[in-house]
């Protein structure tokens, strides 16, 4: 990995651009050592970001300490490492359901809840279309994925709910559909991150605004120096310009299932098509003929 420039975008705590919506969360970063020069940013009704001054190629343009960040797992760990966000009885759950419980146990706490109250109330994914609207994608795999997932969910909430009645005999505190709400955040906002010793799963207080580009302005990063999450610019950007990253190189069909939306651009989508299907689409083809291909 790449050595970031020292940070060179300082205090920014209270600003808020013409958009207020990422104040209260750069007031709590800040005050739990959190740095940059990145503000809210509002095009064609999507929150995202934007840095408010030019900056350099290189430059580190928001500073997250590691140490404020959620991660997947359920054992403690060092002061200066994530916050392993799942419950002790959520450990044999999957990773994912891990961090949506631990978000859902910290929604209401003091310490997490003004960056957990950025996020939105319901994320439209996939699954949660009716039979008919996904029809109209006109792809059955599609279809069958979408309808799978929801099923999933369902499964893995049931998991949740037992494994905490087994571990306390009370109540499971959460609905289903709280716990929907929880998954398909945690899809849509987790980003994976080599911290040396090993890979983690982490949410990252206000880097999860930041919106996806094939051809990104800046990318996150570890720094070790500074045991954070940080942001750095891949190119030179002038004040107010978009600060976008990757989120991974996937197909149009990951974006749709697990972030909601489907990119303009996208060099990585790819359609899976085999050599029968490619020549029936041929004049004169006959689908009673038994081609083998070897």
């Amino acid at each position: 990995m790449r050595r970031c420039r020292p940070l060179v975008c300082l205090g920014l705590a209270l600003v808020a651009g013409p958009y207020c919506f990422t104040q209260p969360l750069w007031q709590w970063l800040s005050e739990r050592g959190g740095d940059g020069c990145v503000e809210g940013q509002k095009v064609n009704g999507l929150r995202g970001l934007a840095v408010n001054k030019p900056v350099k190629k290189g430059d580190v343009i928001l500073k997250v300490p590691l140490k404020w960040t959620l991660a997947d797992g359920c054992s403690p760990g060092a002061a200066d490492a994530p916050v392993s966000a799942g419950p002790a009885w959520a450990k044999d759950l999957p990773w994912n359901v891990q961090l949506a419980l631990g978000v859902l146990e910290r929604r209401s706490d003091p310490e997490w809840a003004t960056f957990l109250s950025t996020w939105p109330e319901a994320l439209l994914l996939p699954k949660d279309l009716e039979e008919e609207e996904l029809e109209e994608a006109q792809d059955e795999d599609f279809e069958v994925k979408a309808g799978g997932t929801f099923f999933w969910l369902e499964d893995r909430y049931e998991d949740a709910r037992e494994a905490f009645e087994a571990a306390t005999s009370d109540n499971f505190p959460w609905s289903e559909e709280d716990f929907r709400w929880a998954m398909a955040n945690v899809w849509s906002r987790c980003l994976r991150l080599d911290l040396g010793s090993q890979k983690r799963r982490l949410l990252v207080p206000l880097l999860d605004l930041g919106n996806h580009d094939s051809n990104p302005s800046a990318s996150f990063e570890f720094l070790p120096s500074e045991q954070a999450v940080c942001l750095v610019a891949l190119r030179g950007m002038e004040a107010k310009e978009p600060v976008t990253y990757s989120y991974g190189e996937h197909p149009n069909e990951h974006f749709l299932l697990y972030y909601g939306f489907v990119p303009t651009a996208n060099p990585n989508d790819f359609l899976n098509v085999t050599f029968a299907k490619a020549l029936s689409f041929l004049p004169g083809y006959d689908a009673s003929l038994d081609l083998e291909v070897t």
